[in-house]
């Protein structure tokens, strides 16, 4: 490929929608198909390095956006070298913490995920891209203003271990080299530190799960989520509304009010919600977090099992679906929720419901015969839509497999999860934990 200062030029552009829309697919284009491409012609780099270095800037904002669906390693050499570029140039259109929280969602081992966090920090910790512009002085010395030298300079000030919010902000308030950036840059080393307290958090426990687990008591709704039960956000009690299901205000005076703990007001405040509709579930954080955890045993099993898929597989979403209708058959549960979860964090389980020739004429036959032709239409033309991803579930894990309800959903939930923090928001309308019956529930509709 000859690349010329004008089709650069376009490169960067282009890249500016990709990103400001979140466009994984053209990102995924360019990572697979176009850099590779310049990156093997190790000439052309030597004789038009300035180029170069703009198209490698390019790869790795691409490479940001794929966050979720990439490989353990590959993560790992961006947070080395690499993310830097998104505290310069993304900050304002996409949210680090979420794409981060999209990759260890689908780590379903959560002692796996804790040992995944502390690499993850250790490469930041590495990380020489400078991300604001004044030197940082420290013990009378100077130091480059880079990822790995402000998250020493933070930890100089508050120490290594876990600290809350409280002490970032002292530290914000009281450092003079935060002080001295402008408000661009502030963001940014707010965004970084607050990245960095974050992946210290086990997800052992309660506030470091990082899930969402959509919770009922007595019809009402709230999100359990870092830790705390948040209140419903607008769109999603519109996609409840749209579920049958009544969410707000019974006038039934004997129902407990639900909604959310005292730490979620200032995100209750940021999605334009009033303080007064804060109120406390009748359940402990530790009861939803066992909940959605469900046997340990089996967690553990299937953990097993995604890891010997990725060894065995790799990214190979054929051999995936191959595997997948040999553990159906032999009634084999855990590898089939491995093979499902790890399709869906691959970003293929969609794909195999629209493009395996065999699932999909199987499935667009037994939704004709239980649902009438319309809705089978409906999804050989868009099969990317929560209702359809639940009933395979349904009818895979219940049906297939013979699993009960409760502990079907609960799978249900646990991709949907995976869906969501993927960025398709309207998978959160597809399981939810009852509070009254402790049981996990579909979403009928």
């Amino acid at each position: 490929m000859i690349i010329t200062e004008q089709l650069l030029n376009e490169f960067e552009l282009h890249s500016r929608d990709v990103v400001r829309f979140n466009n994984v697919a053209e990102a995924k284009t360019f990572v697979k198909e176009i850099w590779p491409d310049i990156s093997s012609d190790q000439d052309w780099a030597r004789e038009h390095p300035k180029l170069y270095d703009r198209l490698k800037k390019l790869n790795n904002i691409n490479n940001i956006l794929l966050i979720s669906t990439m490989n353990d390693e590959g993560f790992l050499e961006i947070c080395e070298a690499g993310l830097e570029v998104y505290f310069t140039d993304m900050i304002e259109d996409i949210d680090l913490w979420e794409l981060i929280r999209a990759k260890l969602v689908a780590m379903v081992d959560f002692e796996a995920r804790d040992k995944f966090k502390e690499k993850i920090r250790k490469s930041l910790l590495r990380n020489k891209g400078v991300i604001s512009s004044r030197k940082i002085l420290r013990n009378n010395q100077e130091y480059t203003p880079s990822i790995a030298e402000w998250l020493v300079d933070y930890t100089s000030a508050v120490g290594v271990s876990e600290a809350g919010t409280v002490k970032m902000n002292e530290y914000f308030i009281a450092s003079k080299n935060y002080q001295q950036l402008n408000g661009k840059e502030k963001d940014a080393v707010r965004q970084l530190i607050s990245i960095y307290e974050r992946l210290k958090k086990s997800s052992a426990k309660p506030d470091g799960l990082e899930e969402r687990v959509l919770v009922s008591e007595n019809g009402r709704f709230a999100i359990f989520r870092d830790g705390s039960f948040e209140s419903i956000d607008p769109k999603l009690q519109a996609l409840l509304k749209a579920a049958n299901i009544s969410i707000s205000g019974s006038s039934d005076e004997d129902q407990p009010p639900v909604i959310i703990s005292q730490t979620a007001a200032a995100v209750e405040k940021t999605e334009g919600l009033e303080k007064d509709q804060a109120r406390t579930m009748t359940v402990s954080e530790q009861e939803i977090y066992n909940a959605y955890q469900g046997d340990p045993r089996q967690k553990s099993a299937i953990a097993k099992e995604e890891e010997n898929l990725t060894k065995k597989f790799g990214t190979d979403e054929v051999k995936l679906r191959a595997e997948f209708y040999q553990a159906v058959q032999k009634k084999n549960i855990n590898l089939t929720i491995a093979i499902i979860r790890r399709l869906a964090a691959l970003g293929e389980l969609v794909k195999f419901l629209q493009t395996d020739v065999k699932l999909n004429n199987f499935l667009t036959k037994t939704w004709d015969k239980r649902y009438g032709q319309a809705f089978a239409d409906e999804f050989v033309k868009n099969p990317d839509q929560p209702k359809f991803i639940k009933l395979f579930l349904r009818y895979i894990l219940e049906e297939r497999l013979g699993m009960n309800s409760s502990d079907a959903a609960r799978v249900g939930l646990h991709v949907a999860n995976v869906f969501v923090n993927s960025g398709k928001k309207s998978y959160n309308k597809v399981a939810y934990f009852d509070i009254k019956t402790k049981t996990f529930n579909w979403f009928e509709g």
